[in-house]
């Protein structure tokens, strides 16, 4: 056995340190991916390895090695940095007194963090440091770093580890070469108050380190990898003074992967025990869950068959300008029946060269024309326009008199080219949006622009709600109009508003255009309604009730009195809109089955009890008002935004607020105020209140990065229980539109009146209803999960905050664009 272990080490030491010559070729087989150890991170057996699984997995599985089970949930943040939260079962120790607990043997809440330091290249092995059980109690806290070197289907580890992973020992800590400090590891949270902290002090610590390897072979068997490691760990000792007999240090041990997203492992470990592991896995960049097959496919577009000349010299306005203002030029000279050949700007001068007709157009007609000239952009310096048709001079016009008279009514479209009224126009596209499953807010026409204000809950990327909404506009608005605005707003709150050219829109609706190509002649600008346009609006359209019935289900995990307690209760949703952006909103509730009867523990606190009753919320009641708010939603001006609600807003608390949100057009920031009065709610769920109450309020700073579709925000104010401080948010959306982050409170409340955790910390999964649905939707469900709950840094619910109102549809990027016309 010491032959094969000696082997084992200085196989992978050689493989490491070995050329690039020998460097890993690809096989072309798709298995080749990392696998994960007990613990939930990608590695061999029980110990880790310097690999990063792909970008965007994520693995949710459980280990047995007796008498540990663990389960796990592991998310590939970023390309590198790993995160795993995981739950350890240990069989032969109890949670607490058996009056509070039972028989439930004890759990443990670990989090681990891995980052990738070296990327494998020709000459360097991936190397990778890790974190394991960072926090908490860290009765499993270890340190690592590890190497990892791939040679054609095997894949060679080498590492060192401090902690638990390393209590064979068999090197002093190097680092207490550097530091004395360095030689002394606190281990396990000696107080309530530790747990929770990040131990930074006993970061690789203590007396002794310990080296680990092995070896992974992709066999030939599509999916099968088999492993050899030598274990760090000598168990002697474990967590709860555990102490293992060990037979071997070598474990050995099969994977295979049965199924796209199923993972099965076995495993002969110690020496002397067995394990067995299965995972759960999907990439969040990847896996596209299941196609919309049940979309309706956009509306038709028939072009409008006009002839065009050449595109005309530039005028010294930017290209989406150029193509902008020479189609407004053309649409308008167009509608008077006459056909343009060239136009030449030469300030003071312009001169528009008509295709001859058998017989002269009037006068009127005339001035029509050099009026649409007149308004170009950059022909400001233009003082006058000559039409000729042909060679002959039909006019010379003033261009300050042309804009003069078109100001007090004169020089308009010709009614004749309206071929049915605004009216009736509005009705039809109202009534294909309906069908589209859009609905149609108010209608606008002025001059040769077409003004549509629409909502829509499908689409999550607002370029393909914006391509559905034009093509309708496109197909139903008369001849004339050639410049589409299309405005989408979420309850009353302009979210976007970009403006197309007609024959663009026609153009790629009949695949003879691109989206690159509509968007360089598109402009997106700060959305708002406009005022002064004579609107068109459904008829009926309010008051709107939206209702329907679902089952939810209610959970606490990791709980004294059971480690998974739950309820499964109906709840029925209704929203009532009033008016635009006034709403009436709630949630009724009723009790099916649950076993929250079990609830008993109350944790102590040094703060008043926003939130540590919670247990008397779940049991107390089988009928509930789980939330019943007023809501007025508004634009203050461009870029501003308000909400003001009052009510109950979740079910612990109700009572009245506002907020104000500044979002800059374009930007990659927003700044949001809350303020509310909020009452703590009785125990019932139903209308009654105790008499705690407390102002609270956020000053919220939000940021999307330009990297990784990363996003944070952080805010300061005051919290449920009075106190005051920040919290910092971090997340990522991926390909798929699954949001994942966490967040951290940390308010002027001591770590010891806190109590157990320090402070409030947690994270959370969003995950769009469109990865399910055969039909497009843009809701979503949210999971959210604190490893405590405590009296500190806890928010309120508030209703409808408006940076997710506003954003819930992303911005408009080019990448994104690409959408428009799917």
């Amino acid at each position: 056995m010491r032959r094969v272990r000696g082997a084992l080490m200085l196989g992978c030491v050689a493989c490491l340190l070995s050329g690039g010559q020998a460097r890993a070729q690809e096989t072309g087989r798709l298995s080749f991916e990392p696998g994960f150890n007990d613990f939930g991170q990608t590695g061999l057996l029980q110990m880790p390895s310097g690999r990063m699984a792909p970008d965007g997995e994520m693995v949710f599985g459980s280990s047995y090695t007796d008498p540990y089970t663990r389960i796990f949930l592991t998310v590939q943040f970023l390309p590198w940095l790993q995160g795993t939260f995981r739950y350890t079962d240990i069989a032969n120790v109890l949670y607490g007194p058996r009056e509070l607990s039972g028989d439930q043997t004890y759990k443990d809440k670990g989090v681990d963090l891995k980052l990738r330091l070296v990327e494998e290249g020709p000459y360097l092995p991936e190397i990778s440091v890790g974190f394991r059980d960072i926090g908490g109690t860290s009765l499993f806290g270890s340190e690592y770093i590890a190497a990892s070197r791939r040679y054609y289907d095997f894949d060679f580890t080498l590492g060192m580890a401090w902690g638990n992973a390393g209590t064979r020992g068999h090197i002093r800590n190097p680092l207490t070469y550097l530091s004395d400090r360095f030689g002394n590891r606190t281990g396990e949270a000696s107080t309530i108050s530790e747990t929770g902290t990040l131990g930074l002090g006993s970061f690789f610590s203590g007396p002794r380190a310990a080296f680990f390897g092995g070896i992974e072979w992709h066999t030939p068997v599509e999916g099968l990898r088999l492993m050899a490691e030598y274990d760090g760990n000598n168990y002697q000792e474990e967590a709860h003074g555990n102490q293992f007999p060990v037979s071997s240090p070598l474990n050995f041990g099969a994977s295979y992967r049965a199924l796209r997203w199923l993972d099965l492992s076995l495993a002969y470990e110690r020496g002397n025990e067995v394990m067995l592991r299965g995972m759960l896995r999907t990439n969040f960049n990847s896996d596209m869950g299941v196609p919309n097959i049940n979309e309706k496919p956009p509306l038709p577009v028939t072009p409008r068959r006009r002839e065009r000349p050449a595109e005309p010299s530039s005028f010294g306005v930017d290209q989406r300008g150029i193509a902008m203002a020479t189609e407004r030029v053309y649409a308008a000279i167009e509608s008077e029946g006459l056909g343009v050949q060239s136009l030449e700007v030469s300030p003071p001068v312009a001169r528009l060269h008509l295709v001859p007709t058998a017989s002269p157009a009037s006068a009127g007609q005339y001035a029509r024309a050099a009026l649409a000239v007149a308004r170009l952009p950059d022909a400001g310096g233009v003082e006058e326009v000559i039409v000729l048709s042909g060679e002959q001079e039909m006019g010379r016009f003033d261009t300050a008199e042309l804009i003069q008279a078109a100001g007090l009514g004169g020089l308009q479209v010709p009614e004749g080219t309206a071929e049915k009224d605004v009216a009736t126009v509005a009705s039809e596209i109202f009534g294909i949006l309906n069908y589209y499953g859009f609905k149609g807010e108010r209608f606008a026409i002025e001059g040769q622009t077409a003004t549509l204000v629409y909502s829509q809950g499908l689409y999550a990327n607002l370029a393909k709600a914006a391509g559905r909404a034009a093509r309708v506009l496109a197909a139903q608005a008369p001849e004339y109009v050639e410049e589409l605005r299309l405005i989408e707003v979420n309850d009353n709150l302009p979210i976007s508003q970009i403006t197309l050219l007609r024959t663009d829109v026609e153009k790629a609706a009949n695949y003879e255009g691109s989206a690159d190509e509509t968007w360089l002649r598109t402009n997106i600008e700060a959305p708002s309604i406009p005022d002064g346009q004579d609107w068109v609006m459904p008829a009926n359209r309010y008051p709107d009730l939206q209702w329907g019935l679902s089952p939810q289900l209610r959970q606490t995990i990791g709980g004294p009195d059971g480690f998974y307690l739950y309820q499964i209760y109906g709840a029925l949703d209704s929203s009532l809109t009033l008016a635009p952006g006034l709403n009436i909103q709630g949630r009724v509730a009723a009790d099916i089955v649950n076993n929250f009867d079990r609830l008993q523990y109350q944790a102590p606190s040094g703060l008043p009890r926003v939130r540590t009753d919670l247990n008397e919320y779940l049991k107390d009641s089988a009928f509930w008002i789980d939330s019943l708010t007023a809501n007025y939603l508004f634009q203050i001006a461009p870029e501003w935004y308000g909400r003001a609600s009052a009510g109950l807003f979740e079910m612990m608390y109700g009572g009245v607020g506002g907020e104000v949100l500044y979002r800059p057009h374009q930007a990659r920031w927003a700044l949001g105020l809350d303020l509310n009065h909020v009452v703590q709610r009785d125990f019932d769920g139903l209308l009654g209140f105790k008499d705690y109450q407390v102002t609270t309020g956020h000053l919220t700073y939000y940021h999307q990065l330009p990297f990784y579709d990363l996003f944070t925000s952080v805010s300061a104010g005051r919290y449920l229980a009075g106190d005051v401080g920040a919290t910092l948010q971090v997340g990522r959306e991926f390909a798929n539109g699954v949001t994942v982050g966490a967040w951290a409170t940390k308010t002027d409340v001591s770590a010891e009146q806190f109590g157990e955790g320090a402070f409030d910390k947690g994270f959370y999964i969003n995950i769009p209803f469109d990865l399910f649905s055969t039909t497009p939707s843009k809701g979503r469900v949210g999971f959210a999960f604190a490893p405590l709950t405590r009296d500190g840094g806890a928010k309120v619910a508030i209703p409808r905050p408006l940076y997710g109102e506003v954003t819930s549809s992303g911005r408009v990027e080019q990448d994104g664009w690409r959408e428009m016309w799917k």
